[in-house]
């Protein structure tokens, strides 16, 4: 393949790579409102939730009691008291040891040449200020992929070569952008993945909130969600009274 076919390629595999980095990155970003959605079905439950928590402390207390008793008697029955419990030193500083922080990754070369690029030909590729900013930002952080930064340039700045740049060298830059572009979208999905594991019991009640706010349909069926989970609570409720009400018979018996 001659080196302008090439260039035509990857030029078109650059802006289809661009495209699906603004799909990740509109759906992490609405993956963000888990907490707002989670705050909106909290709420709507404070009371049985509240009422759950006080009649599981209780149940719990109850139950404590009920074992401090069963343990008192059993003590009376024992004339060696019980050896204490000891951890053993060598395996509790070994469980008690503090994790260490993963080192940073190092600044490398590719950062230091896109910061002189764009510093050289923002004339040429037209950007404007609050651009080269955030993309200045970006490469100053080892921590974040520059394939971020690559995915704030419009089409043509991988299109136009800047003076004294050679067709092959042109061909070579577009190469090793898509190769950040694409290792950006990997990084994206992994942390799309990761929000939806750390939430993963957040996310029907994510889904049904964010079609609420969509349609009439979404919020009916955001309601009937609502009434389903007032139900099981107040199920729970109930089962929580009897078990103390069997603990609080058992206590006077």
């Amino acid at each position: 393949m001659s080196s302008a076919a090439e260039l035509a390629q990857l030029l078109v595999d650059a802006s289809q790579t661009r495209a699906v980095i603004d799909t990740l990155k509109h759906q992490l970003d609405e993956l963000r409102n888990i907490e707002e959605a989670r705050i909106a079905y909290d709420a709507r439950l404070a009371n049985e939730s509240s009422d759950i928590k006080r009649l599981k402390a209780e149940r719990d207390r109850l139950m404590a009691e009920r074992t401090r008793k069963k343990m008192d008697a059993l003590r009376t029955q024992i004339s060696t008291p019980p050896v204490p419990f000891q951890r053993d030193p060598i395996a509790a500083s070994a469980t008690s040891a503090p994790a260490t922080n993963a080192a940073p990754r190092q600044q490398t070369g590719d950062r230091r040449k896109l910061k002189k690029l764009i510093s050289r030909w923002q004339v040429t590729w037209s950007l404007n200020q609050l651009l080269i900013a955030q993309v200045n930002s970006i490469a100053d952080d080892a921590n974040r992929p520059i394939g971020e930064a690559l995915a704030l340039f419009d089409a043509t700045v991988f299109q136009t070569a800047f003076p004294g740049e050679s067709p092959d060298d042109h061909t070579t830059r577009v190469r090793e952008w898509n190769a950040a572009l694409n290792l950006y979208v990997e990084h994206l999905r992994s942390d799309i993945r990761t929000v939806q594991t750390r939430f993963r019991a957040v996310l029907a009640i994510w889904e049904r909130w964010r079609a609420a706010k969509a349609n009439d349909t979404g919020t009916r069926e955001w309601e009937l969600f609502i009434a389903r989970s007032q139900q099981q609570k107040r199920a729970e409720i109930e089962a929580l009274v009897k078990d103390i009400a069997t603990l609080q018979a058992a206590a006077i018996t």
